[in-house]
């Protein structure tokens, strides 16, 4: 098959991929070009583990796409419940959606306390008590039970 033979069976709706997916030894994303056309969408991490490639692989493939306006951005994920958010494209020309702002850290917290509320309370107990102890506010006097531990008469 001739270049101009592989450049005709790869374009989609009048678009043609960049010459590195037209090498020979791109079989992944000419896979993934198709599979864009046909209207799925990809992440970097989807798109690695479809195709067997390393993340950092799959993400320079989507953003080579994405800078020649191929494809644009229809939504932003996460891999999992962490990290860092991860675009995700779709073929096409088309408006990209803006990358959604950080999460603030009073949600974090708030977050974080609701799903460990035991180790929230065990946190703030501590907390109390060492406070106190920089002032100088705890409780003073005798402790029964150490007094019967050490013998001594209350």
């Amino acid at each position: 098959m001739n270049p101009f033979d592989r450049i005709c069976s790869l374009s989609a709706h009048g678009l043609i991929p960049p010459a590195s997916y037209l090498n020979n030894g791109a079989q992944g994303k000419i896979l993934m070009w198709r599979a864009l056309a046909s209207g799925e969408t990809f992440h970097k991490h989807s798109a690695a583990a479809r195709f067997g490639w390393h993340r950092s692989s799959s993400d320079r493939a989507i953003n080579e796409l994405h800078s020649a306006g191929l494809v644009h951005i229809v939504g932003w994920t996460r891999n999992g419940d962490r990290g860092p958010m991860t675009k995700i494209v779709a073929f096409g020309p088309g408006i990209d959606i803006a990358r959604p702002s950080r999460l603030g850290n009073a949600f974090n917290c708030h977050r974080w306390r609701s799903r460990h509320y035991e180790q929230a309370l065990a946190i703030d107990r501590r907390t109390r008590i060492k406070r106190l102890a920089r002032q100088g506010k705890l409780p003073t006097g005798n402790d029964p039970l150490l007094s019967a531990i050490m013998g001594f008469r209350v």
